[in-house]
């Protein structure tokens, strides 16, 4: 019984969302619809302790077919489609930083701090504050994390 009303379902929620669709596809409209996407990354070219070379190799994959692919793809007014990738600072090594920001200085997106705190040192508040800052300082060279008020702002997610 169950597996049949999942599949009935199923079923009339494809249906109306279907009917919904085509329908709206028959009003003509003077602007735009604005639908949102929120593309993101925990972008890791290291993980799985991979050698350097592996971790090079996807990174060059990333910079050579992503823009291909994201040029396919634009906005109504022509924009390309962004998506951040959140990086932790200790994939920092090989300029896989520096690579990734030259997608973003292209428009293709954006640089967020992915940090995967208690790694090398046992956690703590301080640890962590001396860590977070030391990343801004770090990823700001690159011109990472914008400014409001004179304050760096960022997104951090772990």
């Amino acid at each position: 019984m169950s597996t049949l009303w999942k599949i009935y379902f199923s079923l009339y929620v494809m249906l109306k969302w279907t009917i919904s669709f085509f329908s709206s596809c028959l009003i003509k409209r003077e602007y735009p619809i604005h639908i949102f996407f929120c593309m993101v990354d925990h972008y890791e070219p290291g993980t799985g302790k991979v050698k350097q070379d592996i971790e090079e190799k996807r990174v060059k994959l990333l910079l050579s077919e992503y823009p291909e692919l994201v040029k396919l793809h634009r906005d109504f007014y022509g924009n390309l489609s962004k998506r951040t990738w959140f990086f932790p600072p200790h994939y920092h090594r090989n300029y896989s930083l520096k690579r990734l920001v030259s997608l973003c200085e292209k428009g293709y997106g954006e640089i967020e701090l992915h940090l995967h705190h208690g790694k090398i040192i046992a956690d703590n508040s301080n640890n962590l504050e001396k860590t977070i800052k030391k990343c801004i300082e770090e990823y700001s060279q690159f011109g990472i994390f914008g400014h409001e008020f004179g304050v760096k702002r960022y997104a951090f997610i772990h």
